[in-house]
């Protein structure tokens, strides 16, 4: 007999869990990579075999709750599934069996929801972005679910999105790119496109001159002295060595603490904090001229919450 794994999460449609016997069950319909409605049917397809007719050896579970068979239909080359979803990642649990008495089994991950979203896409200067766009909204509990969407009016709509939080981006002509966030259950959005800025003639990439050449989100930037402690269990950095290194990720590491040996040697050492407590996204940015030969731009940045313990989440 042969079994596949039961556990595999977030297969897109036509991405098949690999049997032992290289008997392949897909899912089609509602999609594993986009957003759904909540009632819907679910087709699990096999191909190179048949399923076994009898639909008592068929089970389906969405979550925790087990589909009736009254909800399943069983054919040679395919299960018809009628399922009722909850808003935000529902997992769906296929099992069944083929006319050899082989196992068959698929997991994947679905995001339904029921609202729609509109989106706006402007310029810097408030007016509308009439040049074609790329419109992606991502879902943060899940980076592969990704809804696409293109048009040149600056606006957008977007069905069964779930009342969960959403990633935004929209991608425009000559590098035009904007992103945003917020939760699904609003029922608007906007996302600012900007290119690519004139290169500030203030040297201030330190914060030494404040924030002198900077673009900043008024009222929620600040400077503030440097800080090299990110949370608990952080560990003093040693001095740089040049002493050969006995592998490459010796090597990695030596070149990280070098770099944060020298920054907090730094005579101006500030910070730039950008808050979002109690606001929506926002946004400061600078743009600058690399020296010649210079091949990478390196920024430090750490996520600081008091949902987390210690402050400090995602920290780098």
């Amino acid at each position: 007999m042969c079994a596949g794994p039961a556990d595999v999460e977030g297969l897109s449609p036509g991405i098949n869990d690999s049997l032992a016997c290289n008997v392949p069950v897909v899912l089609t319909l509602l999609n594993a990579t986009q957003f759904n409605m909540f009632s819907g049917n679910l087709i699990f397809q096999l191909s190179g075999a048949e399923f076994d007719l009898n639909a008592s050896l068929v089970a389906v579970m969405v979550g925790a709750t087990v589909v009736p068979a009254s909800n399943i239909t069983v054919e040679a080359t395919q299960v018809l599934v009628s399922v009722n979803l909850v808003a935000g990642l529902n997992t769906i649990v296929f099992s069944a069996f083929d006319s050899a008495g082989q196992s068959l089994n698929l997991t994947v991950s679905i995001m339904a929801g029921g609202s729609s979203l509109e989106v706006t896409l402007r310029r810097d200067d408030g007016s509308v972005y009439s040049d074609v766009a790329v419109v992606t909204v991502t879902s943060a509990d899940d980076s592969q679910i990704v809804a696409t969407s293109t048009t040149s009016t600056g606006l957008v709509t977007f069905l069964n999105v779930p009342q969960r939080t959403l990633l935004l981006a929209a991608t425009g002509i000559n590098n035009d790119f904007g992103t945003s966030s917020g939760l699904g259950s609003k029922s608007s959005a906007t996302i600012t496109l900007n290119g690519f800025a004139n290169a500030s003639t203030i040297d201030n990439n330190n914060f030494s001159l404040g924030l002198a050449g900077w673009e900043i989100a008024s009222g929620a930037t600040s400077i503030v002295p440097h800080s090299e402690e990110v949370g608990p269990g952080t560990e003093t950095d040693p001095e740089p060595t040049d002493e050969p290194p006995s592998d490459e990720s010796v090597l990695q590491g030596r070149r990280v603490r070098s770099l944060n040996a020298r920054v907090t040697r730094d005579t101006t050492n500030n910070d730039m904090v950008v808050s979002t407590s109690g606001v929506d996204e926002q946004r400061s940015f600078r743009a600058i001229t690399t020296a010649p030969n210079e091949v990478g731009v390196r920024m430090r940045y750490r996520f600081v919450t008091t949902e987390i313990p210690g402050n400090v989440f995602g920290s780098k």
